[in-house]
């Protein structure tokens, strides 16, 4: 889904776009974040979600207005510890932003 520096840096655009158009096939969400990695190609990296620059709040605005209660699933990530942050940054931005992550 983000793939262009463009749709990097506006990301909630597609983020927004993506739920308008498949949100009532939606049945589980996973947690990742990209940060841009400076090389001569453009290369995105998964990052601890907190440590790039995925728009989480319109992420987990979007999320909460499934008609379902589906799980967002954190991945990839090496320690608890990296879990453990990402989870605790998710739960930040859901409180900033008054978003019941039931």
């Amino acid at each position: 889904m983000i793939n262009s520096p463009s749709r990097f840096y506006n990301n909630k655009a597609p983020i927004e776009e993506c739920f308008r158009k498949l949100s009532q096939w939606v049945a589980s969400c996973h947690a990742k974040d990209l940060a841009w990695i400076p090389e001569y190609n453009v290369h995105f990296a998964e990052v601890i979600p907190g440590r790039g620059e995925i728009d989480y709040a319109a992420y987990l605005r979007e999320l909460s207005k499934l008609p379902v209660d589906a799980p967002l699933m954190l991945e990839h990530l090496k320690t608890p510890e990296e879990y453990d942050e990402g989870r605790a940054y998710i739960q930040r931005v859901a409180s900033q932003e008054e978003i019941s992550l039931a």
